[in-house]
């Protein structure tokens, strides 16, 4: 049977009135009709019982149906409501879908308009339930979205129609609500708003038409990030959508060159040290190369310190105390020491005996070093002692 239908008819006629549930009743199955006397009465019901529709008729002593109407849609907007007059007018039947009536019906004599009347009853009923039930998934996905703590957009024709908060950050925006009304381009690098137009073009509702695409975005402040973008066709508010899902990898991305310039400068010191006994020097220009630095040092705890520079880079005596202040408490950190540079150390030992500090400046440039950096010097720390042992 569906759902049951609660109906209130609204008419000052109590014959009438009781009439008109009764034979709506017997018309649909599903009805469930009460009667109101007056409009009064009508949102007195409406008030303390609610009701899926209202059928009113027109003339009605205080309170006739169009003001009964105007009373009730500063309540309900979108509550269904009939108006069921012995009255007919063009002027009336204007000034009801003016004041938002859902349907208009003229009373006539016998009793087929009652199953007409009822059929109209399930149709506004029936669509004002599925645009309630589609609203109520909307506001529940909005929440789910809110929630996430991914950066969540949606777009129609290429221009967001919405955003969430994690969005607003990734974006660099005060809020969603500044992202709303943009054209996508406005966030993608210049070299590939044409691919992703064209992937959004093809998104079609319920298929991963673009489906983890690696794109390069670029923030409202004009920071440009490496993005993992995966988007779904959608209906959002009626119309064809696309929802996507974007993961900022810029880390993913550096760690990914790191773990590349870690391969390369193991290959670099392997080859070395294939070679032969590499020594000091060649160790240290080695890792000042792959490093990117402009100086580099190996101070000996009792000797002359090693020295190699970018030949670019202005002379300057060795930082022995920096030095040394990169392996405080036996590991290497990196710092920035009396405001001349920023330095990356590692102990150098011969066995269990330490024998002085591998230490990499910037000359001022840098502001910190990477896991990946401070691995590499450390390794290479190895190889420094094996060569000063030799």
């Amino acid at each position: 049977m569906g759902e049951p239908i609660t109906v209130l008819c609204v008419d000052d006629d109590p014959e009438l009135v009781e009439l008109t549930a009764t034979f709506l009743e017997r018309a649909e199955e599903r009805v469930r009709a009460h009667t109101a006397g007056s409009a009064d009465e009508g949102l007195t019901f409406l008030a303390e019982d609610g009701v899926d529709c209202i059928v009113s008729d027109y003339e009605m002593p205080g309170c006739d149906g169009l003001a009964f109407l105007e009373s009730v849609r500063a309540e309900y907007p979108d509550l269904p409501f009939l108006l069921f007059t012995g009255r007919g007018s063009e002027e009336i039947a204007s000034e009801a879908i003016s004041a938002g009536v859902t349907d208009y019906m003229q009373k006539e004599g016998g009793t087929d308009q009652y199953a007409v009347l009822a059929r109209r009853v399930r149709n506004a009923v029936e669509h004002y339930r599925a645009r309630e039930a589609a609203a109520a998934a909307h506001e529940r996905a909005k929440t789910i979205l809110e929630a996430s703590p991914d950066a969540i957009v949606v777009s129609i024709d290429d221009e967001y129609v919405y955003a969430n908060r994690s969005a607003a950050e990734l974006f660099d925006a005060s809020d969603p609500e500044e992202l709303v009304g943009l054209r996508i381009p406005e966030v993608v690098h210049p070299a590939e708003r044409d691919a992703v137009s064209d992937a959004l073009r093809r998104a079609e509702p319920g298929e991963f038409t673009v489906n983890q695409a690696e794109r390069t975005l670029r923030s409202l402040r004009g920071r440009t990030f490496p993005a993992e973008v995966t988007g779904r066709g959608i209906t959002w508010d009626g119309e064809q959508a696309v929802v996507a899902i974007i993961r900022d990898v810029s880390e993913r991305t550096l760690l990914a060159g790191d773990v590349r310039a870690e391969r390369e400068a193991l290959r670099e010191l392997y080859a070395l040290t294939a070679e032969g006994d590499p020594e000091v020097a060649a160790l240290v220009d080695l890792g000042r190369e792959r490093l990117s630095l402009p100086y580099g040092y190996f101070v000996r705890d009792d000797g002359p310190t090693v020295v190699r520079r970018d030949p670019d880079a202005p002379e300057r005596p060795p930082p022995r105390e920096a030095c040394e202040r990169t392996v405080e408490r036996g590991r290497s950190l990196a710092l920035v020491a009396d405001g001349e540079g920023t330095y990356l150390g590692a102990p150098v030992y011969d066995g269990e005996e330490r024998v002085g500090v591998l230490c990499f400046s910037d000359g001022g440039e840098r502001e910190e070093f990477s896991k990946t950096e401070r691995a590499f010097a450390e390794l290479l720390a190895l190889w420094v002692g094996f060569a000063a042992a030799n």
